[in-house]
C-alpha cells in the first residue's frame, strides 16, 4: 500500500502516475498533510507526529 501523506490528493495525479503507483503498491490511500502552525513547539509537533503515526 502506498500512503500519500501530502496536500496533493491522488485524484489529481496524472494517469501515468496513478498507474505506476498502483502497479508497484497495489493500493493507495490519501492522508492530508496536517497544517503546522509556525508557533508550534517541538512538543506540539511530536504529539502531531505520534497522532499521524498511529
Amino acid at each position: 500500500m502506498l500512503i500519500n501523506l501530502s496536500n496533493h490528493p491522488s485524484t489529481n495525479w496524472i494517469q501515468k502516475q496513478t498507474f505506476e503507483a498502483l502497479k508497484r503498491y497495489d493500493s493507495m490511500t490519501d492522508i492530508s498533510f496536517p497544517n503546522i502552525d509556525p508557533s508550534f513547539s517541538e512538543d506540539d509537533i511530536a504529539l502531531l507526529t505520534k497522532k499521524y503515526f498511529s
